[in-house]
């Protein structure tokens, strides 16, 4: 309805070990029926169906203890995720799997932004000001810094297709 009326929607965490102090920082939506959430040690993805709304733990196994700060659906299969200590990660089959897709030393990866599997953004930051926006061509496997006018952390990234 266009945003008029809203519902909470509960959803249990699955993964082992459970976050600690469990919060969730952004979300992004795939379509009209898919939302996806993710925070502290947690990737969410909310779906509207005919039996009503379901919310499912896809978060990778990893050995936790920070945030997943960033998340894009390019459509129902393809989705990337960011976190801190320069990580992210790529699902090609609706977040029952990830790849890791980490570049070196991006420090803190804050968000993302993709056109397909191959093509993709991702905005770092250290939290002293400094930063990059990464840029790949083949799924991840290689990230190339973007010039920018200046290095400041970029917490976020849009693009208008």
């Amino acid at each position: 309805d266009g945003g008029e009326t809203w519902s909470k929607v509960p959803y249990v965490i699955t993964h082992t070990p459970p976050p600690s102090g469990s919060y969730l920082i952004t979300v992004h939506g795939a379509n009209a029926n898919e939302v996806w959430a993710v925070g502290r040690d947690q990737i969410i993805r909310v779906s509207v169906t005919a039996n009503g709304i379901r919310a499912t733990d896809q978060t990778p196994k990893f050995g936790g203890g920070y945030d997943i700060n960033g998340i894009f659906a390019v459509n129902q299969k393809t989705v990337w995720a960011v976190a801190d200590n320069s990580v992210i990660w790529r699902s090609v089959n609706g977040g029952k799997g990830w790849k890791e897709r980490s570049p070196q030393g991006a420090g803190y990866v804050f968000r993302v932004y993709a056109l397909d599997k191959r093509h993709a953004w991702a905005t770092t930051g250290d939290y002293s000001g400094h930063g990059q926006v990464l840029y790949t061509a083949d799924g991840g496997k290689n990230w190339v810094p973007q010039s920018i006018p200046a290095n400041p952390e970029m917490w976020g990234i849009s693009f208008v297709k």
